[in-house]
């Protein structure tokens, strides 16, 4: 099965995590509420934030930092990236908050 990973990701294009044409149980998202990319730009041009509930993909936990912590060595977002890419389940997270 195929799956798509977005970190702080301001939209992908597309209403709903069924419009990618991926099984949405297998659309994981993240976002952090430092990241300023997200905060300012979602709902834009790009559609709607993908970490938010109603876009239906997976909440995956992050990292709790700005927007390069997604890839930090040893933090939870990498670590549920690996876990995806090796077909494990990664710890769930919380959708993004508008706060």
């Amino acid at each position: 099965m195929d799956d798509v990973i977005a970190l702080g990701s301001p939209g992908m294009g597309v209403d709903k995590a069924s419009d990618l044409q991926v099984n949405p149980g297998h659309v994981w998202v993240g976002a952090t509420q430092q990241d300023p990319i997200v905060k300012l730009f979602s709902d834009l041009t790009l559609g709607i934030n993908p970490a938010r509930e109603e876009f239906g993909a997976q909440p995956m936990a992050v990292n709790d930092g700005g927007r390069s912590s997604y890839w930090d060595s040893g933090g939870e977002s990498l670590r549920n990236q690996e876990r995806i890419i090796v077909g494990h389940q990664p710890n769930l997270g919380d959708y993004h908050r508008d706060d």
